[in-house]
């Protein structure tokens, strides 16, 4: 797999979430946020991760906001 596939990555993250290792699912997702910071459904995502597991809870916050902003029309 390519490191800076952010596709790759963000497909990954759907894979552990499923199967239930969810701090791979948040390594993965932290890497397209890393790659992509523009990236709104990755920040959402993330950002529900990290609420889910009580997490960076400030990081949270920001990535909510942030993907809000990116796409304020989208269905969060």
């Amino acid at each position: 797999m390519d490191p800076d596939s952010t596709v790759a990555h963000y497909q990954l993250s759907w894979i552990y979430q499923k199967s239930g290792q969810i701090k791979k699912a948040v390594n993965s997702l932290e890497r397209v946020v890393e790659l992509r910071p523009n990236s709104a459904p990755a920040c959402n995502t993330l950002a529900m991760l990290y609420l889910e597991q009580n997490y960076c809870l400030d990081d949270a916050l920001i990535l909510s906001k942030r993907a809000v902003k990116l796409k304020p029309i989208a269905s969060y």
